[in-house]
C-alpha cells in the first residue's frame, strides 16, 4: 500500500514531473516551471501540472520535452478516470475508492523497488 500522505491525487489530465529533473534540467528550475505552467500540487519529490483536456496536456508535455525533460523518464501523464496514460519509472499510480469510479493517486518511489 502507498503512503497516502505523500501521494498526489490525479485531477483532470495531470502531468506529474519529478522534482529532481526540473531542478537539474528545466531552464530556470521550479520557479520558472511554476510561472510557465502553474504548479497545481506538489510534494517533496513531485510537481503536478493539470490541464482540462488531452490537447492541453499534449501541449504541456511537448513544451516540457522541448525544454529537455523526457516523457516516460522525467514525467508521467494520468487521467482522473483512466489512471496512467504515460508511465514513468519511479512513479506509481494506484486506484483508490470504490469501483466503478475510483480516484487515482500517484506516488514517487525509489527506482528499483
Amino acid at each position: 500500500m502507498l503512503d497516502y500522505l505523500s501521494a498526489l491525487p490525479v485531477s483532470y489530465f495531470s502531468i506529474i514531473v519529478k522534482r529532481e529533473a526540473v531542478i537539474s534540467r528545466f531552464p530556470g528550475g521550479i520557479e520558472a516551471l511554476g510561472v510557465r505552467f502553474g504548479i497545481f500540487r506538489q510534494n517533496s519529490a513531485l510537481l503536478m501540472l493539470v490541464s482540462m483536456s488531452g490537447g492541453d496536456a499534449t501541449r504541456i508535455t511537448d513544451d516540457l520535452e522541448r525544454a529537455g525533460l523526457r516523457g516516460g523518464k522525467d514525467f508521467a501523464v494520468g487521467d482522473m478516470f483512466q489512471g496512467p496514460l504515460l508511465s514513468c519509472p519511479g512513479l506509481v499510480f494506484e486506484a483508490v475508492g470504490d469501483s466503478p469510479m475510483p480516484r487515482w493517486v500517484v506516488t514517487a518511489i525509489p527506482v528499483g523497488k
